[in-house]
């Protein structure tokens, strides 16, 4: 059993630990006993296809800080990088009472939720462009009662305007306007910069960015909030989709004046001042 089957062990192993409900822990089981077989006879790209019926399953999922989600069965790698692996929080934030919290490429919400939950007098604002997916993050808001959480439906890219963003037939968290595929979908796009001053923030205490191969992008349509605000950033790297990101965003938030963490392992950075 090579490291990735260990991966999907440790994801089950998570979900069966969580609140949720009965019937949904054993859709998460079957498919891990039907999945195992079928990756070790085909691999893991045929195999992904001839669970795809299985893996658009919806489920209900309930986390141990009591977060209700709707998802499907393929997003349960999300609920493991953020709830079981915790990888953004493997460097310290030294937060306020009341932190607002920007999270660009929300997804269907998970971090989002997660801090808005932890944080119920701060303010979280959840950018996700993919309309199933900002559709999922609207109802998991909803389930939550959420007052303090507003998605918006766009992408952040170092222009305003519009854009293709490309969709991944293969998982909902990895559609991007770098890697393209030949499913895209037109979307607005904004720069940071614009957005922050069309939503009027007077403060920003983190952003965390996860948009498939465009950090770079969206890092460098936020100059002007780096230089007002400093926010610390947690930043997903995604070096298969956008060759030396790494290098490029160390020497954008170097030239800031930013103090810089590199997981390389995990592939994240955390910057901070």
């Amino acid at each position: 059993m090579n490291k990735l089957k260990f991966t999907t062990l440790k994801q089950v192993l998570f979900y069966l630990n969580t609140k949720s409900p009965i019937n949904s822990k054993l859709t998460v089981l079957a498919w891990f006993l039907i999945r195992l077989p079928l990756r070790t006879i085909f691999g893991w790209k045929k195999s992904k296809t001839i669970l795809n019926s299985l893996e658009n399953r919806k489920l209900i999922s309930k986390m141990q800080d009591s977060a209700i989600f709707i998802s499907r069965l393929e997003e349960l790698s999300n609920f493991y990088e953020i709830y079981g692996e915790k990888k953004q929080e493997l460097f310290e934030v030294p937060w306020r009472k009341n932190p607002i919290i920007i999270d660009v490429g929300a997804h269907i919400g998970v971090y989002s939720i997660k801090n808005a939950l932890k944080f119920p007098e701060g303010k979280v604002i959840a950018i996700e462009p993919e309309k199933n997916n900002y559709n999922a993050l609207t109802l998991n808001k909803r389930l939550n009662m959420l007052q303090n959480l507003l998605p918006y439906n766009l992408a952040l890219s170092d222009k305003s305007g519009k854009l293709k963003l490309y969709l991944d037939e293969l998982g909902s968290g990895q559609h991007s306007i770098i890697a393209k595929t030949d499913n895209f979908e037109e979307v607005k796009t904004k720069t940071m910069d614009d957005f922050i001053k069309d939503i009027k923030l007077k403060n920003i205490d983190l952003i965390k960015i996860d948009v498939e191969g465009a950090e770079y992008k969206v890092l460098q349509g936020a100059k002007g909030i780096i230089k007002k605000y400093y926010p610390t950033f947690v930043i997903e790297l995604h070096p298969w989709n956008t060759p030396r990101i790494d290098k490029k965003i160390e020497n954008l938030l170097s030239s800031y004046g930013y103090n810089l963490v590199e997981f390389k392992g995990e592939f994240i950075i955390f910057a901070y001042k």
